[in-house]
């Protein structure tokens, strides 16, 4: 089997400085509610109650957002070197986003790194961490054990172990303990080591 990193884009790539205050006050409005909106995607389904319609207009002004804060999009340093050093090993890449298609894919336009992907998911094609690594895995056809994901939230790594993944952690925001997961303060320490071996790890 083919070995596959798959990336998360938002936090670990690029950082994209959305106005989630703002955002949140938006959501409120729309939904007629009072809810803190701390968790913004999974609070709108919640409320959409399975209303397909609702669900797309709520996803729509976060799109908005999205696309709007892209002119202010900071690419971590080194994400380029890291993308570039991984597809040279001749490694299957993966992009998993929880951002809508239409500003995920003009992110990787500006960093230049688009046509590096073998596969994109993004919050259209599924809004749940778990089920687009799955999405991705049945898609390319490829194991489980054989792909690492690559992200900043511990939700990536939660869903990445449940998946049957390796997972690398970004930014050391949390003490784990398990053979399959590898930490990192910075993006930047994956082009200090040896890629292969952590794949292999």
């Amino acid at each position: 089997m083919d070995k596959t990193f798959i990336f998360d884009l938002d936090g670990t790539l690029i950082t994209l400085p959305i106005d989630y205050d703002e955002l949140r006050e938006e959501m409120k409005k729309f939904f007629n509610v009072d809810y803190d909106f701390f968790r913004i995607i999974q609070t709108a389904v919640s409320l959409s109650k399975d209303n397909k319609n609702t669900l797309e207009e709520a996803f729509e002004i976060i799109c908005e957002k999205e696309n709007n804060a892209i002119k202010g999009i900071k690419i971590n340093d080194h994400a380029k070197d890291v993308l570039q050093l991984v597809k040279s090993k001749g490694y299957n890449m993966a992009l998993v986003t929880l951002q809508c298609r239409k500003a995920a894919e003009k992110i990787l336009e500006i960093m230049e790194v688009k046509d590096l992907f073998s596969h994109i998911i993004t919050r259209d094609e599924s809004y749940d961490r778990y089920e687009q690594i799955m999405k991705t895995i049945n898609f390319m056809n490829i194991s489980e054990d054989d792909t690492t994901m690559i992200g900043d939230r511990l939700n990536d790594v939660e869903c990445s172990l449940r998946a049957g993944c390796k997972s690398v952690l970004i930014g050391k925001k949390y003490e784990i303990k398990n053979e399959r997961v590898v930490c990192f303060n910075t993006l930047d320490e994956l082009l200090k080591i040896d890629i292969e071996k952590l794949h292999n790890k």
